[in-house]
């Protein structure tokens, strides 16, 4: 599954009325999507995020372990 990244940050989070934040969690080009790689050696999955930034991270199909 892909997973889906959003800038999450407070500043920015906090600054919108639930319109604008039900617009923007539920807006597609929000995200940068990071796509599924298959796991061939230890190194497979291994993605650092060193930003100063939050973020809402979600797999492609919510949280269903069962398809991971």
């Amino acid at each position: 599954m892909d997973l889906h990244i959003l800038q999450y940050d407070d500043s920015l989070i906090n600054a919108m009325d639930d319109a604008t934040y039900a617009n923007y969690i539920l807006n597609v080009s929000s995200y940068t999507t990071m796509p599924f790689k298959q796991k061939k050696d230890p190194m497979g999955w291994a993605v650092p995020f060193v930003t100063n930034h939050k973020y809402k991270l979600h797999w492609e199909n919510g949280l269903d372990f069962t398809q991971m």
